[in-house]
């Protein structure tokens, strides 16, 4: 029975050193600060994705808030000439899927392709300028007629309707 309580009481001990222990070396190594700074950077990610708030980077490294600006009068618009002829072909691949290639044709002679995703409902375009392409993501047909007419006249993304890049 002396073993029992002994064994018990040196249990015990052994959790309250680890319990110090471990509070010392999260000190040390800074774990509960850094969690805490991963928090914020979740809560400013999701105000960010949320559309609430832009951000600014400033010589300090401090970030300021502040409203995104909705577009104004003054926002670039772009409407692409008459389309003189206009071929689907349906298209697949292993890794997008099934997809419409669009091949356009312009009344000032500017030639090209856009794609549409059917089952994402995206349409975008391919910046073969650089050495891998670059996707741009327009919300309709429309915008992704006129965005590709621009870039290719400007070599100039058009903010009307745009969705994002990604190569």
């Amino acid at each position: 029975m002396e073993y029992i309580g002994a064994l018990v009481i040196g249990i015990i001990i052994f959790i309250a050193i680890f319990l110090l222990l471990r509070e010392v070396n999260m000190w040390y190594w800074k774990i509960n600060e850094r969690i805490a700074l991963m928090q914020e950077q979740n809560n400013l990610l999701r105000k960010l994705i949320s559309g609430s708030v832009s951000q600014e980077r400033v010589e300090s490294d401090t970030i300021i808030e502040k409203p995104i600006e909705k577009p104004t009068a003054e926002t670039i618009t772009h409407t692409a000439p008459k389309i003189v002829s206009q071929n689907k072909t349906n298209e697949s691949s292993s890794l997008k899927g099934s997809f419409e290639n669009i091949h356009l044709e312009f009344s000032d002679g500017i030639k090209g392709s856009i794609f549409h995703n059917p089952a994402k409902n995206e349409y975008y375009f391919k910046d073969k300028s650089q050495w891998n392409a670059i996707l741009h993501y327009y919300d309709n047909f429309e915008n992704c007629v006129n965005a590709f007419h621009y870039f290719e006249t400007t070599k100039q993304i058009l903010k009307v309707g745009f969705a994002g890049s990604f190569s």
